[in-house]
């Protein structure tokens, strides 16, 4: 079974240590305040599941 493809983008910011987020469609990006691409891929997973349990988003 492939995996889906998650609708978030990864990123390292030059001069910074940390893991950075970028969300579906929206240009800002988010920190994930870690250092290691495996935690910051929790962290990111974490931020989409409480966006999809709030489907109404801000308003």
């Amino acid at each position: 079974m492939p995996r889906r493809r998650e609708p978030f983008t990864l990123i390292k910011r030059p001069g910074s240590p940390y893991w950075y987020f970028k969300l579906g469609p929206w240009t800002c990006y988010k920190s994930t305040g870690k250092k290691l691409k495996s935690e910051a891929m929790e962290v990111a997973l974490r931020a989409l599941k409480s966006a999809e349990d709030d489907p109404g988003g801000p308003t």
